[in-house]
C-alpha cells in the first residue's frame, strides 16, 4: 500500500479514510469482494 490519510468531520459525524494502492482499481475490488484474499492481505506475517 502506498499511503493512507484520514479526515474528520465533527460537524456532519463523518471520519473518511483515503489510501493510495499500487494496483488498479480493478485489482483492489477483486480483492475486496474475495474473502480468501482479504485474508491474506491482512495476515500478520510476524
Amino acid at each position: 500500500m502506498g499511503s493512507v490519510s484520514t479526515r474528520r468531520d465533527p460537524e456532519r459525524l463523518t471520519f473518511t479514510v483515503t489510501a493510495d494502492y499500487d494496483a488498479s482499481p480493478e485489482q483492489v475490488w477483486r480483492l475486496w469482494g474475495d474473502p480468501r484474499k482479504l485474508e491474506r492481505w491482512f495476515k500478520y506475517d510476524g
